[in-house]
């Protein structure tokens, strides 16, 4: 039997094996072209590939550097097949394809970098995957990184495997290419990973993210109750404030942090980048070490990569579930809410604590609140410069007023029934305000007049009311009577 034909049916889709030809019946078939004859109707640059996957010694290259060579050689190959059929592998490599696959490969991928989306098997797609992880078809590793990412929105939906792996090897991809690592925002893990890091770090962590922080590790979900919606700022504030409280407690009484006591320590463990992949690790013949935060970092010493972190992700302590809550009961507490929770938490000193910071949030609410007084000193120049304009004007009037011809002037003589002591009121007004002063008849008067005494009173108090911007005359019961800051003024005038 000829070896390239026997190898060429290894690597085919031909379904049929030993046993199915058992089971046929002999009859005449044509005589099958050797792989060396189908190969011609390959291009060139394929071609080449196979020859030297069928060159290489196994004992010497394994398959995922025979893999990363081809790539290399095909980098720029582009083909216009399109490909209908089906191609399934677990660990797909161009050797795993028949001609028309690989053909068919190449031709999806041609499409795939000119910016298209073509359906095509998921197979595919993990060796595109594959391609990008050895930097194959991308400038750099920052364009790789973009290109798996783009791949996973477009791709990720097909397969639950693929997102799933695909996912891991972006978080693999940025340590092993030492990318910066707010590129793994949006990966599973990095956000509770950031989270513990900044529980860790309280002491220097803004309010708002380490309110987040709280919130996202806890089992107890605050964000979901009516309560906090209501009063989310409130309720951030006040966390914040029994947080830094509680772990400054822990600092000065405890031999752990208090963000160690909730997640644990960090504890080194084997690891493989990319497991599962078709992948030639060449960058770990020497040393390398990449550090996401303080709770997680790596290092690779004799192409043997350690992970020294805390466990991701980081288990959700019911201890601080039981501190959210009971910040959340004593704050319904202090807002008189009507739907009270119970405090899960046993220690009476940490229940006094988080009461404290309650109360120092309600305080500084209430402090916010209060209306303040603000003077705008810049404007006061402005205001001086107004008054002495008005001033000159006042003055320059006034000059002017003397300087002008005196007018004659009117001598104008006061009615006979008005008095000459200047008071704006007629003789029977003023004969009603003697007898109140001298305590004569009141009544009398007010019948000479012709009026009621309480009308009498009510014109004297309008007309009088200019000069002593006051009631002069007020009643008791049905008497009138002059209040005695107004008497001697009065008989002064009357």
């Amino acid at each position: 039997m000829d070896a390239d034909w026997l190898i060429d049916l290894v690597v085919s889709d031909d379904p049929r094996d030993g046993r199915d030809y058992a089971r046929q019946p002999y009859r005449d078939e044509p005589i099958r072209p050797q792989a060396s004859d189908r190969a011609a109707t390959l291009p060139q640059p394929l071609r080449e590939a196979r020859r030297y996957a069928r060159e290489s010694n196994p004992w010497q290259t394994s398959g995922n550097a025979v893999f990363a060579a081809q790539a290399k050689m095909l980098a720029d190959y582009e083909d216009d097949t399109v490909f209908t059929g089906t191609f399934q592998r677990y660990f797909p490599t161009y050797e795993s394809m028949s001609d028309a696959q690989l053909r068919g490969y190449f031709g999806f991928r041609t499409r795939l970098r000119r910016g298209e989306t073509p359906k095509a098997p998921v197979s595919f797609v993990y060796v595109h995957v594959y391609e990008l992880l050895h930097l194959i078809g991308a400038a750099d590793a920052h364009d790789a990184f973009r290109q798996l990412q783009a791949l996973l929105a477009a791709y990720g939906t097909l397969d639950y495997n693929l997102h799933h792996q695909l996912t891991e090897w972006l978080w693999d991809f940025v340590v092993y290419y030492h990318l910066p690592v707010d590129y793994l925002n949006g990966l599973p893990n990095y956000d509770r990973l950031a989270a513990a890091q900044t529980l860790t770090d309280w002491e220097t962590a803004p309010d708002d993210a380490l309110a987040s922080a709280l919130i996202l590790l806890s089992p107890y979900q605050v964000e979901r109750s009516r309560f906090y919606k209501s009063h989310s700022a409130e309720f951030r504030e006040a966390l914040c404030l029994a947080y830094r409280a509680y772990a400054a407690y822990y600092q000065s009484h405890r031999a752990r942090a208090l963000s160690e006591s909730w997640f644990g320590r960090c504890y080194f463990e084997r690891c493989r980048l990319f497991a599962g992949a078709v992948f030639c690790d060449e960058r770990s013949l020497q040393e390398d070490s990449y550090e996401i935060n303080a709770l997680c970092s790596y290092r690779c010493v004799n192409r043997n990569w350690s992970r020294n972190s805390i466990v991701l992700p980081p288990a959700k302590p019911q201890a601080l579930g039981s501190f959210i809550k009971t910040v959340d009961a004593q704050l319904r507490i202090a807002y008189n809410d009507p739907h009270p929770i119970r405090s899960e938490t046993e220690t009476a000193h940490l229940r006094e604590l988080i009461r404290d910071a309650v109360a120092q949030s309600m305080q500084a609410k209430r402090e916010r609140e209060q209306p303040k007084l603000e003077f705008d000193f810049s404007k006061l120049d402005a205001i001086r410069s107004d008054a002495d304009h008005t001033r000159d004007q006042l003055l320059t009037e006034e000059e002017t007023a003397e300087d002008a011809e005196p007018i004659a002037q009117e001598t104008v003589e006061a009615p006979a029934n008005q008095p000459s002591n200047a008071l704006p009121i007629d003789e029977a007004e003023a004969a009603f305000l003697r007898c109140l002063l001298d305590g004569g008849d009141w009544k009398a008067a007010a019948a000479r007049a012709n009026e009621m005494p309480s009308i009498l009173a009510d014109t004297i108090n309008e007309k009088l009311f200019d000069l002593f911007a006051d009631t002069v005359i007020v009643f008791d019961g049905d008497r009138p009577e002059i209040p005695e800051d107004y008497i001697e003024e009065l008989r002064g005038y009357v």
